[in-house]
């Protein structure tokens, strides 16, 4: 059940006739982005990690692949129905990333975390209340990944292109949930999440960006 901390409206349900196309879409675009993710971690010695905004589930699947156990949360009940159909979660919750304490107890630790596509849903605050949530479920020198989006430092034609497709996407759910838009806007201004990862000067262990330094995964050692 969701925990008294999560807004009650499931933003996606509108969404969710869409959800089969859009796990080929990305299969496509964004499947070998996330098996890089799933390699770094199992390079580094992951063997339990923690998935923050797991979506459908596209993610575990290479996870499991790799031998890597993983617990999912995400805000969204529909998202956590749909990646339960996956089958490669050892445990799926639906909950909000800023109080993982609700879902997971104190005791629990991983070797690492995962957030891929999920800080440019957040406003600022949240992003900070959350990271310093996610970062006390993972052990001391532990590993964090984030996958997002990110402001090229050229913008080439094909930068600019690439830029324009994942415009399009995030207007499209902003049609539907105006503040995922909003917050996509702010973030990408605010230097998006090279910037942003950066600013914590966290070890850097593995950095790789994809379409034109549009997204970037970027490894940082948890402190």
């Amino acid at each position: 059940m969701p925990n008294s901390h999560m807004n009650s409206t499931d933003h996606y349900e509108t969404l969710k006739r869409f959800l089969p196309i859009s796990e080929k879409i990305q299969k496509i675009t964004l499947g070998h982005i996330k098996k890089n993710i799933a390699r770094i971690l199992y390079e580094l010695g992951a063997k339990r990690v923690l998935d923050i905004g797991c979506g459908t589930g596209g993610l575990g699947a290479y996870l499991k692949k790799y031998g890597i156990e993983a617990v999912g949360v995400d805000r969204s009940p529909t998202m956590i129905t749909r990646a339960n159909k996956q089958q490669s979660y050892s445990k799926l919750l639906i909950g909000d990333a800023q109080y993982l304490s609700s879902l997971l107890g104190i005791s629990t630790v991983f070797d690492a975390a995962i957030l891929s596509f999920s800080l440019h849903e957040m406003n600022v605050e949240i992003q900070e209340k959350a990271w310093n949530e996610i970062c006390s479920y993972v052990k001391h020198g532990g590993i964090m990944v984030v996958t997002d989006i990110s402001v090229p430092k050229k913008f080439t034609l094909l930068a600019r292109l690439m830029k324009l497709f994942i415009d399009r996407d995030e207007r499209g759910i902003g049609k539907v949930y105006p503040l995922h838009y909003k917050n996509y806007l702010d973030f990408i201004k605010n230097g998006g999440v090279s910037v942003w990862i950066h600013a914590y000067k966290l070890k850097i262990i593995r950095e790789r960006c994809y379409y034109a330094e549009n997204i970037c995964t970027i490894a940082v050692q948890n402190e």
